[in-house]
Parts: structure tokens; C-alpha cells; sequence
């Protein structure tokens, strides 16, 4: 990883975060960013703010998205097309990490072990805990999304 923020840095990066994305680093980075640019704090919560209502969106895209993956990894596995199923959980590993769901990537990396060993009965019995796993994140984000809105005014109150 130090040759990558090196080799960032060289191309003119100027701040390197890797995954998964921590959001308090991702606010250091914003604050550090725009206020060694001379912008007054206001600009600096405003930009936070801005970007983590985007981020929200982001997370909020890929809860309502859980659903379909779930649907088409139920489709793979009937038809033993144990391939997609690698497939679908290495994606959700990835975004997983990216949006703070560590436990995705746990559970994603279980199916992959028993995806490798060519174990189809461990492969299948943990891709349908898996399936059942995202349905569950998914009903736990509807029933506390509005929560999820007051990350800045919680952050910033004065």
C-alpha cells in the first residue's frame, strides 16, 4: 500500500484512502483538503455536509440494490451456475467495504471460501445464508432510513 500512496502522490494526488472507506477519515480529508485551500469553516461543513449527503445517496442506492443481487444469486445457485455466484459476492464484497458493512465482506468472504473448494452443498447452504443475511441489512436500512439523514446536523451542532 506505501507504493500506491507513493505512487499517487507522484501523479498528483493529494490525499490517498484506501478500502474500506472510514468515513471520519473521508471527513479529515474533505476538512484538510478545503481548509489548506483558505476556505472558511462554514465552506468546510458545507462541502462535508454536501458530500456526505452523497455518500448517504451512494449507501442508500446500494441497500435498495441488496435485493436484486439477493434475487439473482437465488437464480444462480438453482442453476448451480456457481461462477455468478463468485461473481456477485466479490462485487458485494467490494461495495461492502466501500460502504461500511465490514460484516458483508466477512460473510461474502465465507461463500467464497466454500465457492473455491468446489463444495456446491457448502457453496449453496452458505450463498442461501448469504441471500438471507442481505435481506435482513436491507429491512434493517428501510426501518432506520431516517436516520440516516441527520449525520451533519448531529456533527455539527454547535
Amino acid at each position: 500500500m506505501k507504493e500506491d500512496r507513493e505512487r499517487y502522490s507522484q501523479v498528483g494526488c493529494d490525499a490517498f484512502l484506501s478500502k474500506p472507506v472510514d468515513q471520519e477519515q473521508l471527513r479529515q480529508v474533505l476538512q484538510d483538503f478545503l481548509s489548506g485551500s483558505g476556505a472558511d469553516r462554514d465552506k468546510v461543513r458545507s462541502a462535508d455536509c454536501e458530500a456526505d449527503a452523497k455518500y448517504q445517496a451512494l449507501v442508500g442506492r446500494f441497500i435498495e440494490g441488496l435485493e436484486e443481487y439477493g434475487t439473482r444469486m437465488a437464480v444462480a445457485l438453482d442453476e448451480s451456475r456457481f461462477d455468478v455466484v463468485r461473481d456477485l459476492a466479490h462485487q458485494l464484497k467490494g461495495m461492502g467495504g466501500s460502504f461500511g458493512y465490514p460484516a458483508v465482506i466477512e460473510r461474502a468472504a465465507e461463500l467464497e471460501v466454500c465457492l473455491r473448494s468446489d463444495d456446491q452443498q457448502c457453496a449453496s447452504k452458505a450463498g442461501r445464508s448469504f441471500i438471507a443475511f442481505l435481506e435482513n441489512i436491507r429491512r434493517g436500512a428501510l426501518e432506520t432510513d431516517s436516520a440516516r439523514s441527520t449525520v451533519c446536523r448531529n456533527v455539527y451542532s454547535d
